[in-house]
């Protein structure tokens, strides 16, 4: 009877999660509405608030002293030092589509949604270009090289482990720079995906252990 008692104590809390995770990725894409109503195309919104966002972290490069991080599914790109202290925040123009981040030299460039672009120096926001052209923006972006391979030509290794950023310097040991709940990674790469079947079926498995031990 204990067995049974616990079995199905435990079908509620597992069907919980489920629908958190199901509704958090639902939501997720949609940009805060406070956000969304101060910026538009050609225009940032600059905030100081270190909010945590329920979505993938999109991207990341180091350039100039700066950690520059991409959640772009909520239309929102944040600014650390190199040792993961949180400077600011911008939100961009967000509309359907994928945003990421380009280098060349001293800039960084953070393409939206919309085929425009925002340059950044020394983690400040310097210049906004706009590309209703599709050729003439694939023909830019090709000019630039992506934060990926940007981050292989740094003296330091900075990656991903479930939701923070690492990073690791030859002879010590990784150290987190940018601290992310570790249920967070539910929402990075192809984890979604995975995740809920998974809660489904342990939701299933404890379903029909509880029904079989009651028959």
């Amino acid at each position: 009877m204990k067995g049974i008692k616990t079995v199905q104590c435990f079908i509620p809390i597992v069907f919980v999660i489920l629908m958190i995770h199901v509704v958090a990725l639902v939501m997720s894409p949609e940009q805060p509405k406070d956000l969304k109503k101060e910026v538009a195309e050609g225009r940032l919104f600059c905030f100081s608030d270190d909010r945590e966002y329920w979505c993938e972290l999109n991207d990341y490069c180091i350039k100039g002293g700066n950690l520059y991080v991409l959640f772009g599914n909520q239309g929102v790109l944040k600014i650390y030092d190199s040792d993961g202290a949180y400077r600011k925040s911008f939100a961009f123009y967000k509309t359907k589509g994928e945003s990421a981040l380009h280098i060349e030299g001293e800039y960084v460039y953070l393409f939206d949604q919309s085929r425009n672009y925002y340059v950044f120096s020394s983690g400040e926001w310097v210049d906004f270009a706009e590309h209703g052209d599709y050729g003439a923006y694939l023909q830019k972006l090709d000019t630039f090289i992506s934060a990926e391979e940007q981050r292989k030509e740094n003296e330091d290794r900075y990656y991903i482990r479930l939701a923070s950023i690492y990073r690791q310097r030859e002879g010590r040991d990784p150290v987190p720079v940018v601290k992310r709940p570790v249920v967070f990674a539910f929402f990075q790469g192809k984890t979604p995906f995975l995740v809920i079947p998974f809660w489904m079926i342990i939701l299933f498995v404890l379903e029909g252990v509880s029904r079989k031990k009651t028959s």
